[in-house]
């Protein structure tokens, strides 16, 4: 059980996020739910993931759509260790990304430091 203010600490975290950053938190939580086995979560993750597409971005939204629906395949058919495993690796290309958008000035968060829970 959660003390009171860590979930008005929780979403203040959040709310103070970069867009990409806020990305990093949904594959984040979209492994450590695949991880636990925990098929709602890693639905949920995907799901948040797809929302954010922005199609007139030309084809990488396009190239994205068709990794997250295979993770939702994956999903399906709880094999939850390859659809984890395609999410890290997308997590690290989105930080590589990241970098080089920023040009590699600002420090991209390690993964221990992109932990607030989506649910709380």
């Amino acid at each position: 059980m959660h003390a009171p203010g860590m979930n008005a600490y929780r979403r203040q975290q959040l709310e103070s996020m970069s867009p990409e950053q806020l990305v990093l938190v949904v594959y984040e939580q979209g492994v450590r739910a695949c991880r636990r086995r925990d098929h709602q979560r890693a639905r949920q993750a995907v799901e948040l993931l797809i929302d954010g597409l922005d199609f007139e971005q030309g084809d990488v939204a396009g190239g994205l759509l068709v990794l997250y629906d295979w993770a939702m395949r994956l999903l399906r058919e709880s094999r939850f260790e390859e659809a984890g495993d395609l999410l890290y690796e997308l997590r690290g290309t989105w930080i590589e990304a990241m970098g080089k958008a920023d040009g590699g000035g600002q420090p991209v968060p390690s993964e221990g430091q992109l932990r607030p829970d989506l649910s709380a």
